[in-house]
């Protein structure tokens, strides 16, 4: 008797254990589900914009095409949820102002940077700063740059608070 009382104990034993094993297996799915899908939350493209937008006046002037110098792209963290841009570029010595617009579109972000034909026959390293608000935490942006509507780069970045990128074009 003693043999079916212990068999029957143990069998009631592995049926706890394995609904219990159950369970936290189904919690654990539950958790990585849910951070899985905040990582690849779809922005209101309505919600990010584009504010202070700076041109920063020539580095050395030229009459050349010479394009021996150091182009960027910097995506810095400026804080609450916003990402300082600086792009290093040759552009026309007389051009006092230039153009940046941004398209936003689910996780993808345009940006359409043009100068105006100023009129003079010289070119000049310069940079220009600007700054893309209410991006989401830990979202994958992919970022098109056009160069007076000519798609001169794209790519596909974390943002991250407090993590800088720097990329160096050629």
């Amino acid at each position: 008797m003693n043999k079916i009382v212990l068999i029957k104990n143990l069998f009631a034993r592995m049926q706890k254990e394995t609904v219990e094993t159950l369970c936290i297996l189904c919690a654990l799915l539950f958790i990585a589900a849910d951070c899985d899908s905040n990582s690849r939350e779809e922005v209101n493209p309505k919600d990010i914009g584009l504010k202070d937008v700076v041109l920063f006046s020539c580095e050395k002037s030229t009459n050349s095409t010479s394009t021996d110098f150091d182009k960027y792209i910097k995506f810095l963290d400026n804080g609450k949820n916003t990402l300082k841009i600086e792009y290093r570029f040759l552009m026309n010595c007389c051009c006092e102002d230039i153009g940046v617009e941004i398209n936003p579109e689910k996780n993808s972000i345009t940006i359409n940077i043009h100068d105006e034909d100023c009129g003079c026959n010289c070119i000049c390293p310069r940079i220009v700063c600007f700054e893309i608000v209410n991006l989401k935490e830990k979202n994958n942006y992919e970022f098109i740059f056009l160069r007076n509507t000519q798609v001169f780069y794209t790519c596909e970045l974390l943002f991250i608070k407090k993590v800088n990128y720097i990329i160096q074009l050629q």
